[in-house]
C-alpha cells in the first residue's frame, strides 16, 4: 500500500534500509529506543535528524490561546522549543463568535471581558508566542455580515448581544 511504502521509504532514508530488508522490527525498535532513552535531548536529536533528512528547515505549529490545554504549554512560563518549531496564532473562537470560550479565557487569565481586554490578551499572546502568522479555520460558507449579497462588508451593522463585535474588529489597528 502507499502508506506502507511511505513508512519503508522513511525508515530507509533514516538509515534503516538493512533492517527493513531483513524485516527486523526489533532492530528498528532498538534504533528508536536509543533516541527515546535520551529523554528530551534524545527527542531533540531525533527531531533534528528527521528535519535534516527531509530537507525541512522548520515546521509551524498552530496554537489556540483560548484553549486552556494549549495555553498551559505557554504560560505561566513559556516552554522552550527547538528552533525548528515555530508557532502560529489561531483565533478561530473569535471568528466563530464563541463568546463563552473567549470570555472564559480572558477572565481565567485576569483580563477584562471586553474588546479592549481581548486586544490586550492577543497582544500579550503575540509577545509570548512570537507567532509567524495569525490564522483561523472557517467553514466553507463563512461570510462576514454584509458580504452575503456579494458586496464588501457593510460599515455599521446592527449591534448584537452575542458573539464578537465584528465591526470593532474591522477598525484599522483593532489588534495593533
Amino acid at each position: 500500500s502507499e502508506a506502507c511504502r511511505g513508512v519503508i521509504t522513511t525508515l530507509a532514508a533514516l538509515g534503516l534500509g538493512d533492517e527493513v530488508r531483513r524485516r527486523d522490527l526489533r532492530a528498528v525498535r532498538r534504533w528508536y529506543g536509543m533516541y527515546r532513552a535520551g529523554g528530551k535531548e534524545g527527542a531533540e536529536r531525533f527531531s533534528r535528524r528527521v528535519f535534516e533528512t527531509a530537507g525541512v528547515r522548520y515546521a509551524i505549529m498552530t496554537n489556540v490561546p483560548f484553549d486552556a490545554n494549549e495555553a498551559a504549554c505557554w504560560r505561566p512560563k513559556p516552554k522552550e522549543y527547538p528552533p525548528q518549531y515555530r508557532s502560529a496564532l489561531r483565533v478561530d473562537p473569535l471568528l466563530a463568535g464563541d463568546r463563552k470560550a473567549v470570555e472564559t479565557a480572558l477572565a481565567g487569565s485576569g483580563y477584562d471581558t471586553s474588546l479592549e481586554g481581548a486586544r490586550k490578551y492577543l497582544r500579550d499572546w503575540i509577545d509570548t508566542m512570537k507567532p509567524e502568522y495569525m490564522m483561523a479555520s472557517t467553514p466553507h460558507d463563512f461570510v462576514l455580515p454584509g458580504e452575503e449579497k456579494g458586496g464588501a462588508p457593510s460599515g455599521v451593522g446592527t449591534p448584537k448581544k452575542k458573539g464578537v463585535n465584528e465591526e470593532a474588529m474591522k477598525e484599522p489597528g483593532a489588534f495593533a
